[in-house]
């Protein structure tokens, strides 16, 4: 046991020693510790810096996509208005074509009945001067057989070529029962 108790005080007397001399080394190691601790501390400070920088270039850029988006999103809102508005003026316009096309074929059916009407009249105006030329051939006839007859009598060269001649024609003529046979 000696041997050990020699070992134990030998080595406290080294440390001893070493302590006494190493003093200079000692105070050298705890400057580098401490030193060592301050860039440490720097060294985390920097960190939170860095962190917090990232963070302050994270919410600028959220905030430039931000301030981009709202700056699209009103182009975009004041385009789809022009359109909306453009849509509007185009459904106006379109209601006023259907309303005037409406009232054009309105006035086309007008037209047509019209044109129907005036034909038909104009069928029925021809059918009576037909008859009325008819008629008009059978009463020179007829009044030529009649003056025919009250000519032979009276003068033989006695011609009916104008209104003015059939005015001196048998004067006991009926022209009134005649228009009304027409």
């Amino acid at each position: 046991m000696k041997k050990g108790w020699l070992m134990k005080q030998s080595g406290t007397e080294q440390n001893e020693k070493l302590s006494s001399s190493s003093s200079p080394l000692l105070t050298e190691s705890r400057q580098h510790r401490l030193e060592v601790d301050e860039l440490k501390v720097q060294l985390n400070n920097s960190l939170l810096e860095l962190t917090n920088a990232e963070q302050e270039i994270l919410s600028l850029k959220h905030f430039k996509l931000q301030t981009e988006y709202f700056q699209e999103k009103s182009t975009w809102e004041a385009e789809l208005n022009a359109a909306e508005i453009e849509l509007m003026t185009s459904g106006q316009r379109c209601e006023d074509l259907c309303r005037q096309l409406g009232q054009s074929r309105d006035t086309v059916s007008r037209l047509r009945q019209e044109l129907d009407s005036c034909r038909s009249a104009k069928s029925e105006l021809e059918e009576r001067m037909n008859r009325g030329m008819e008629e008009n051939e059978s009463l020179y006839r007829r009044i030529r057989e009649l003056e025919g007859n009250h000519s032979l009598r009276e003068s033989k060269g006695r011609s009916m070529d104008s209104l003015s001649d059939l005015t001196n024609v048998y004067l006991d003529l009926d022209l009134d029962q005649l228009d009304k046979d027409r």
